[in-house]
C-alpha cells in the first residue's frame, strides 16, 4: 500500500547485484543512496528510486522493481553501441526517458530529489526551466573543482545548483557557497551504526587505513611511512583495492619500511565493520597541497564516517570540509601531508573519544531536517559547522 504522504523519485546512478555489471554503476555512492532512502521510508514516505544508469554492453531490458512496502527501483531500456555516434544518440534518449518518466509520473504531492551528476545538467534544466517544474539536488560533489577536465562547468553546476528548491549537502562549505535563502540540509555521509563488538587490547594500539590504494595522492604510502616514526606498540592495517601496479609498489614499500604493517586486501559486509571495530585509530591520509586543495574543499572523505561509526578515533590532515564540519573535535589533524606529522598526530590521539555518541546526533539532525523538507517546512535554521 503506498503512502497517503506521497512518494519521493530519488534520480540517481543506482545499481543492485542483479544489475551492477550490466548498467554504469558505481557502488560507492550506494550505500548513501540506500540511506538516504531509509531515512525518507522512516519519516513515513514511499520512495523511488529511478535509476539513470545505461547499458554497458548491447541491449539492458528495463523494468521496475518492488524492494519493500515503502520502495520501488525504476530502471529504462538502454544499448550501448560500438559506435561513439551511436551511443551519443543512446545517451540523448536516456535522458528522454527520464525527463518524459518525471513528467508523467512525478504528482503535486511527490517530491523529485536528484544525486547530482554532469549527466544531468541537460534534461534536468529542461525539466525546470521549460515545464516549470521543482526539484531538490543532493550535491556530494562538485565535479568541475575536482578535475580540470570539467572546469568548464563549473557555470553550469553552480546555476543548476541555485535552482533546486532544497540542497542536501556534502559539506558545509558547499552550502556556504550557496543562495542564503535557499534551504539547504548538511549530510556528510551515511550515519547508519554498525552492531558494536570491540575486543579489548592492552599494548598494541592498532592503526588501519582503509580504501583506495594509488600513487596520485599517495593515501596508504604516507600511512605507511608514518610507520617509520612510531613506537613499536602500532601497527598498521591496510585494507583497499586499486590496480597491480599500485598494490605491487604498496607491497614494495611495506618491505623497505620493515616494521608491523600487513597488507589485507579488500573486505567488504560484516568482516570489515569487525574488522575496523578491532583497530583504535583510522587513518585519513589523502595527499593535498595547493594545486589540488580544491577538490578537497568540495566534497567529504566518507572514510571518516565510517571510522567513527565503527568506534575508532580519526588522524586527517587539515582541510577546510573536516575543520567546518559537526566531527570536527572527533578528528586529531596534521597540517602537512608528511610522515613525521602524520605520527606526531597518531601519537597525541586521546583513544577514550566516543566517536559513535557524534555519529548518533549527526543521524538524528538528518532525520529531523528530512522530514521538514519532506512536510514542506523547509530545512532546520542552524549554523553550518555546528
Amino acid at each position: 500500500m503506498e503512502s497517503t504522504k506521497g512518494k519521493v523519485y530519488y534520480v540517481c546512478f543506482y545499481a543492485e547485484k542483479e544489475t551492477a555489471d550490466r548498467i554504469i554503476s558505481y557502488p560507492s555512492v550506494w550505500s548513501k543512496i540506500d540511506y538516504v532512502a531509509s531515512v525518507i521510508k522512516e519519516c513515513g514516505y514511499d520512495v523511488e528510486l529511478v535509476s539513470e544508469a545505461a547499458s554497458v554492453k548491447g541491449l539492458f531490458r528495463g523494468y521496475k522493481k518492488q524492494i519493500d512496502e515503502q520502495e520501488w527501483v525504476k530502471y529504462f531500456t538502454s544499448r550501448h553501441y560500438n559506435n561513439n555516434l551511436l551511443n551519443k544518440l543512446s545517451t540523448f534518449s536516456q535522458w528522454c526517458k527520464v525527463l518524459v518518466y518525471l513528467l508523467l509520473h512525478v504528482k503535486r504531492e511527490d517530491k523529485l530529489l536528484v544525486y547530482h551528476s554532469i549527466y544531468n545538467l541537460k534534461w534536468l534544466s529542461v525539466y525546470h526551466d521549460l515545464f516549470g517544474k521543482k526539484f531538490s539536488i543532493e550535491i556530494e560533489d562538485v565535479f568541475s573543482a575536482l578535475n580540470n577536465r570539467a572546469k568548464h562547468f563549473e557555470k553550469q553546476e553552480w546555476d543548476l545548483f541555485a535552482k533546486a528548491s532544497t540542497c542536501i549537502c556534502v559539506n558545509d562549505l558547499i552550502a556556504q557557497k550557496l543562495d542564503q535563502k535557499q534551504p539547504k540540509i548538511i549530510s556528510y555521509g551515511s550515519y547508519l551504526l554498525p552492531e558494536y563488538h570491540k575486543t579489548p587490547r592492552e599494548k598494541t594500539i592498532r592503526l588501519v587505513y582503509a580504501g583506495v590504494i594509488e600513487q596520485e595522492r599517495n593515501a596508504a604510502f604516507l600511512a605507511v611511512q608514518s610507520m617509520r616514526y612510531l613506537p613499536e606498540n602500532y601497527e598498521l592495517n591496510i585494507l583497499g583495492f586499486g590496480n597491480d601496479r599500485d598494490i605491487h609498489a604498496l607491497k614494495e614499500c611495506i618491505k623497505e619500511t620493515g616494521r608491523n604493517i600487513k597488507y589485507w586486501g579488500r573486505m567488504e559486509g560484516l568482516a570489515y565493520y569487525s574488522f575496523l571495530q578491532n583497530c583504535d585509530i583510522g587513518l585519513s591520509t589523502h595527499m593535498y597541497d595547493p594545486g589540488n586543495m580544491a577538490s578537497a574543499d568540495n566534497t567529504f572523505p566518507s572514510k571518516v564516517l565510517v571510522y567513527l561509526s565503527n568506534g575508532l578515533c580519526v588522524v586527517a590532515q587539515r582541510l577546510a570540509c573536516l575543520e567546518q564540519s559537526s566531527v570536527s573535535n572527533a578528528i586529531c589533524y596534521y597540517d602537512e601531508p608528511k610522515p613525521q606529522k602524520v605520527a606526531e598526530a597518531i601519537s597525541s590521539v586521546d583513544l577514550s573519544v566516543d566517536s559513535r555518541e557524534k555519529i548518533r546526533e549527526l543521524a538524528i539532525a538528518f532525520q529531523r531536517d528530512i522530514q521538514k523538507w519532506l512536510d514542506g517546512k523547509g530545512s532546520t535554521k542552524r549554523q553550518f559547522g555546528k
